[in-house]
């Protein structure tokens, strides 16, 4: 009875682990991001998103497009009043026409990245408050005009779902290890 408990263990164990395996993989490729590098709002009601390396552009919650980020590491940005784009790796700040055309860049020596940083969570625009916010680790962009709250975008479900299976992955880790180590230990193999 042991042995087919231990099994189940084991069984469950390769299962997260392949599923783990498949989100790693969707991540690597860019197919699902389960982390945001902030959000701005068009003029014409389109939502950008920082994804990994890429800008994703949604209407209406459809992908229309995506616009590079100048890198692979950590950015902020958001979409200024003239509209284009104000982005910073930290070094660099590149502006950026809606459309992915960059039309200048310059090194950032004046702390643009921790200004894009400390306020990317909530911006005003065209007399409307747009709150990034999370729930259940899901997040989602609520636009706020006077009293009333209406969400304009969420994260996808695919990526959420992914979110979720790398979750579940962590935990039956956390739990498999110090199982097994117990389990051998009870065992005596090593005597």
């Amino acid at each position: 009875m042991k042995a087919k408990k231990a099994a189940a263990y084991f069984g469950w164990f390769l299962f997260t682990a392949f599923l783990a395996w498949f989100c790693i993989i969707s991540l690597a490729t860019g197919k699902a991001n389960i982390t945001s590098h902030g959000f701005g709002i068009d003029d014409q009601g389109k939502v950008y998103i920082g994804n990994s390396n890429d800008i994703f552009v949604y209407s209406n919650q459809s992908l229309q497009y995506k616009i590079n980020a100048m890198t692979s590491r950590g950015y902020f940005f958001r979409i200024e009043e003239d509209q284009t784009i104000h982005l910073s790796t930290s070094t660099e700040v590149y502006t950026i026409a809606l459309d992915g055309e960059v039309l200048s860049m310059r090194i950032d020596n004046d702390h643009t990245y921790e200004d894009l940083k400390s306020g990317w969570r909530k911006q005003e625009f065209n007399n409307s408050s747009y709150q990034y916010s999370t729930k259940w680790g899901r997040y989602e962009i609520v636009k706020t005009v006077g009293d009333e709250k209406e969400v304009i975008f969420r994260m996808p479900v695919f990526d959420y779902i992914i979110k979720l299976c790398l979750l579940v992955f962590a935990i039956s880790l956390i739990l498999f290890i110090p199982t097994i180590i117990v389990k051998v230990r009870k065992s005596k193999i090593f005597e």
